[in-house]
């Protein structure tokens, strides 16, 4: 004010120190309605006849929207004037990245269980926005359907026996496998799980058709697995699947049916072939027990499960599952980076996709 004697005569003015006090309230206010994080605007929602005044912050001097990690410029407007609904989705699309970020480390924290409240309530909202608010990302496409995605979850079978020592959980191999392979009182440590999506041709080799989008869906699993005397084979097992869009009225942008067909072990490159040769056949030259027997009957008469019945000259062990019950898989979340899916048996999937 004293720099400006000509615009603010002495009657205008207030105290200098009440002015000053106004001045950094003034300041306070203003940087509370517009806090950045990393490079991210944070801000409470502003009422309806502010809301083109408060979300015009959230841009630069130049016009161009500041951008969190992992939102694609593309998917919004770039005017120095945006539309209403135009910000409505920025700040979806920036809501949802930071809670798949906050989904990522909740997941890592605990271990991948998907069953902490944390867990539970990050899921539920990032689903609800993604189901309400972004109809155009519900349709399932090859491009945000397909690819390599790792699992950040965790895979849970029954009978889990703790942790190794290097933090991985642990199973029996016939927990792992429907008691196809043996021995099946091997114990087993999951490393990391892969799933690899990708289209299928529209008809099979032996002229079979198949659904419409049907996709290859297998679940690719690294194991440790420990012999009787305690040394370790590195391993891979394979589930294999097909999956499509649902038939079921208006289920077809949110559900996919799946069907297993089969699935394989093998040594990893890395193993001991003659180690590893040691431990199975001798489990597929014994002669069968009546439990297994009937076990082997039911399994064949209901699945149409072809169990192996020796182990193959580069190690790996098949099985094919011809009567397959069709299961699926509801889609809580999914994005070109990002699939959250629910099984018909409650498990809970989350993937990355990987490049």
């Amino acid at each position: 004010f004293e720099l400006c004697p000509v615009a603010c005569s002495k009657q205008m003015l207030m105290p200098s120190c009440t002015a000053l006090v106004a001045l950094l309230v003034t300041i306070v206010l203003i940087l509370s309605m517009n806090i950045r994080v990393g490079g991210l605007q944070l801000r409470s929602p502003p009422s309806p006849h502010m809301r083109k005044r408060h979300v015009s912050l959230a841009y630069s001097n130049n016009g161009r929207p500041s951008f969190h990690k992992g939102v694609s410029p593309q998917a919004i407007s770039s005017e120095s004037n945006p539309s209403t609904d135009s910000i409505s989705a920025l700040n979806l699309r920036v809501d949802t990245e930071i809670l798949k970020e906050n989904l990522k480390q909740l997941l890592k924290k605990n271990d991948g269980d998907t069953a902490t409240q944390q867990v539970t309530d990050t899921l539920k909202k990032i689903s609800e926005i993604w189901r309400s608010k972004l109809p155009e990302a519900t349709t399932l496409t090859e491009e945000n359907c397909t690819g390599n995605y790792g699992v950040i979850s965790r895979i849970e079978y029954p009978g889990c026996l703790g942790k190794d020592e290097e933090g991985y959980f642990r199973y029996t191999l016939g927990r792992t496998c429907f008691n196809i392979f043996k021995p099946s009182d091997l114990i087993v440590s999951i490393k990391n799980v892969r799933n690899p999506v990708q289209m299928l041709a529209q008809e099979e080799e032996n002229g079979v058709q198949r659904p419409k989008g049907a996709m290859s869906y297998k679940t690719v699993i690294d194991l440790v697995i420990r012999t009787p005397d305690g040394e370790k084979m590195d391993a891979v097992l394979t589930n294999n699947a097909i999956c499509w869009p649902s038939a079921e009225k208006g289920r077809d942008k949110d559900r996919l049916d799946v069907m297993f067909t089969g699935g394989e072990l093998r040594p990893a490159p890395s193993t001991d072939i003659d180690l590893w040769k040691s431990i199975f056949e001798p489990a597929y030259g014994r002669k069968l027990g009546m439990i297994q027997r009937v076990k082997k009957f039911l399994l064949r008469k209901l699945l149409g499960i072809k169990s192996p019945e020796s182990v193959k000259s580069d190690g790996s062990m098949a099985f094919e599952m011809q009567k397959s019950p069709k299961g699926y898989l509801d889609i809580l979340y999914n994005d070109s980076e990002m699939r959250i899916t629910k099984g018909n048996r409650g498990s809970i999937i989350v993937a990355t996709k990987r490049k």
